[in-house]
């Protein structure tokens, strides 16, 4: 605003509507509902919600932001995303889905050898008591293609997934994080 644009300037509303995506993402989502994003300007730029929508159509229109209606069992909502983490989206469901509908998994020889006692031999080499969880999760991401772990700090991610990376290396598996 020191610079002499208005404060309900479009561009400068525009600008809004995309630091309020970056903001998102930086809390960790990748879009917002529009009427979040709505409210989020709002009050990043000190204006009232029906100042907002106009700014959300342009930048939709000049796909500075993208648009995507999300079906649930509810009510259909829409997402709005920054292209950068919508193209991104994408590129990660289709690389999920070829690698779910590939023939076999490049692990099943390493599926044969009795995983529990495997993975419990590895975890006692390593000075390593896993839960019953983490057991279930290193088995798990091998039986399956894909797997995807998650938890809160300090909930033995990091144990699970060095488990599993030591039987990958010591059965000289190739891989990549």
């Amino acid at each position: 605003r020191s610079i002499g644009t208005a404060y309900d300037d479009p561009n400068r509303i525009k600008a809004g509507v995309e630091f309020a995506l970056e903001e998102a993402v930086n809390d960790g989502n990748v879009y917002l509902r529009r009427e979040e994003l709505v409210v989020r300007t709002a009050e990043l730029l000190g204006l009232e919600e029906s100042d907002i929508h106009a700014a959300v159509e342009t930048a939709i229109k000049q796909e500075i932001v993208i648009a995507e209606t999300i079906p649930t069992d509810e009510e259909p909502y829409e997402a709005l995303y920054l292209p950068v983490y919508y193209y991104s989206e994408i590129g990660i469901a289709n690389r999920l889905t070829r690698m779910l509908n590939a023939p076999e998994s490049r692990l099943k020889p390493l599926q044969k050898l009795g995983l529990s006692a495997h993975i419990a031999d590895i975890a006692a080499r390593n000075n390593v008591n896993l839960t019953d969880q983490q057991l279930h999760a290193v088995e798990k991401a091998i039986v399956n293609k894909v797997s995807i772990l998650t938890g809160g700090p300090g909930t033995g991610k990091t144990t699970t997934l060095r488990t599993l990376i030591d039987i990958l290396y010591r059965e000289k598996f190739t891989f990549a994080l």
